[in-house]
C-alpha cells in the first residue's frame, strides 16, 4: 500500500510511505520494521509488516451481502424450519429426513460454489440465480431421501459428525496440530464413524439430530433477526422442555 501527498520533504518532493504487508500465519500478534533501505530516501520510508491477519481467507462475495440485504426474507423460512426440527422433528421422521437433506444439500452446494467456484466480485444477480439451482438439486436430494431413508440418515450423521469433528479439533487439537491437514482428516473421520453409527441407532439419531441442529438454527437465526434475550429464553426454554418430554 502506497500513502502519497504527505508534506513537503524537501524542495522537489513530498512525503510518502509504502507499507508492505506479509501473511505469516505462525505469529501471535503483527509485527513490523522500518525497511532499511528504503531509509536512503527519506522522503519515501517503507514499513514491512508481519501478521496472521494479512492471510487469505475464505469469502462468500456477493453471497453474504445478499443475505444481509435480504436478512428478514432468509431468516423467516429459517425460523419456521428451525423450530419444527426442534420441537416436532422426532416426531415425523420421514418428512424430516427430507427437509434436513433438502437444506443440507442446498446450504452446502451454494457456499461452496461462492467460496471455491465464483469470483468475489461476482454480480449480485448470481445468488438469486445459483440459489434456485442449488434448491432445485437440494430438493431432488430430499425427495430421494424421504423414498430412502438411509440416505438421509448419511447426510444427517454425516453432518453431526462435521460439527463433532469440528469441535473435538478445536477444544483438543489445535493448539497442538494447528494444520489444515489435522483439522481435514479430525472432521472426516468423525464424520465417517457418526454415519455409520447412524445406522445402527437409527430412530434415536434422527431426533438427536433434528433437536440439536433445529435448536441451533431457531435460537441463532431469532437472536440475529430480534436481538432480545427475552427470545432466546423462549426458545431455549421450550428445547428444554421438549427434551424432557
Amino acid at each position: 500500500m502506497s500513502y502519497e501527498g504527505g508534506n513537503k520533504c524537501n524542495e522537489t518532493a513530498k512525503f510518502s510511505l509504502q507499507v508492505q504487508i506479509n501473511c505469516n500465519p505462525n505469529l501471535s500478534k503483527t509485527t513490523y520494521a522500518l525497511d532499511k533501505e528504503s531509509l536512503k530516501s527519506p522522503c519515501d520510508p517503507k514499513v514491512i509488516m508481519n501478521s496472521p491477519h494479512a492471510c487469505p481467507v475464505m469469502s462468500t462475495g456477493p453471497l453474504s451481502k445478499f443475505m444481509t440485504k435480504h436478512a428478514y426474507w432468509i431468516g423467516a423460512p429459517l425460523i419456521l424450519i428451525g423450530g419444527y426440527l426442534a420441537f416436532a422433528g422426532g416426531r415425523f421422521p420421514g418428512v424430516t429426513i427430507a427437509i434436513f437433506s433438502t437444506l443440507t444439500v442446498f446450504l452446502a452446494q451454494l457456499f461452496a460454489i461462492f467460496v471455491f467456484v465464483l469470483p468475489n466480485f461476482s454480480p449480485s444477480w448470481t445468488v438469486p440465480v445459483v440459489g434456485f439451482v442449488c434448491l432445485g438439486m437440494g430438493l431432488g436430494m430430499g425427495y430421494g431421501a424421504a423414498k430412502w431413508p438411509k440416505i438421509g440418515v448419511v447426510i444427517m450423521g454425516t453432518s453431526l459428525g462435521c460439527l463433532l469433528g469440528f469441535l473435538i479439533y478445536w477444544a483438543f487439537l489445535e493448539s497442538a496440530v494447528a494444520t489444515n491437514t489435522a483439522r481435514v482428516i479430525t472432521i472426516l473421520g468423525v464424520a465417517l464413524v457418526t454415519a455409520v453409527l447412524y445406522f445402527t441407532l437409527f430412530d434415536h439419531m434422527v431426533i438427536v439430530t433434528s433437536a440439536i441442529f433445529g435448536a441451533y438454527i431457531f435460537i441463532r437465526v431469532s437472536i440475529f433477526l430480534v436481538p432480545n434475550n427475552f427470545i432466546f429464553m423462549i426458545g431455549l426454554h421450550s428445547v428444554h422442555g421438549w427434551l424432557r418430554g
